[in-house]
């Protein structure tokens, strides 16, 4: 029924790709910079306010996001 004929084209994967980009970017980008903001400012909070030389420290699940996150532009 859906079944085409030829590949798609490499402009409009192009297209599609950018259009899906800036969407994406336009949508989700606000909450994520607030949300990075937040979580950069409580790790710096936690690193202030560093546990005892003798305590275990909690080893956070999530800190390789915010670690690839600031290697982005």
């Amino acid at each position: 029924m859906f079944r085409r004929g030829r590949f798609l084209s490499f402009p409009l994967v192009i297209g599609a790709t950018l259009i899906g980009v800036v969407s994406g970017k336009a949508i989700f980008g606000p909450p994520l910079e607030e949300y990075w903001k937040k979580k950069l400012q409580e790790e710096a909070k936690a690193k202030e306010s560093d546990a005892t030389p003798g305590e275990e420290q909690r080893i956070d699940n999530h800190d390789h996001f915010s670690r690839f996150h600031q290697l982005l532009p």
